[in-house]
């Protein structure tokens, strides 16, 4: 009996996935034929009587528009597409040990909180290490003069 609701819950998520994979596809391929659409308004209005400097204010753009007209101008620039480019090739050129060290340095860089954690984190060491090293030396002394 439970290897049978198994069995069915199992079916079931497999659906759910499938279902999830397929409605990001298509979430996807809307955004990118509002992208193609985008450029062709761009097209066409660049077609119209109204002079360049007459377009749209920018408070009178739909949330939309604004959305995909940064989309569109982002497209268009080859120095971001170049400058992306190079950041994931220099990434693809370092060994394991680099993108771990790089990895962990965004995560900790990225918040004020992390980052005073990591402070915390390296005084409570060096104070560890000043207390030993004091106290090794101090019984190093100690055992010198008893023996003196």
């Amino acid at each position: 009996r439970l290897k049978g609701e198994l069995a069915d819950k199992s079916a079931e998520a497999a659906r759910f996935r499938d279902a999830a994979r397929r409605a990001e596809a298509r979430v996807e391929t809307a955004a990118q034929e509002n992208l193609r659409l985008y450029e062709r308004i761009r097209f066409l209005e660049s077609y119209a009587q109204v002079p360049a400097n007459a377009s749209h204010p920018p408070s009178s753009l739909g949330e939309a528009e604004g959305k995909y007209r940064s989309l569109y101008e982002e497209q268009l620039n080859p120095f971001a597409d170049f400058s992306r480019r190079e950041k994931l090739r220099r990434y693809q050129d370092l060994n394991v040990a680099e993108k771990v060290m790089l990895n962990l340095s965004s995560v900790f860089l990225a918040s004020k909180h992390a980052r005073m954690g990591l402070l915390l984190y390296v005084l409570c060491l060096h104070a560890l290490v000043f207390t030993a090293l004091h106290s090794y030396s101090h019984a190093r002394t100690c055992d010198r003069t008893r023996m003196a």
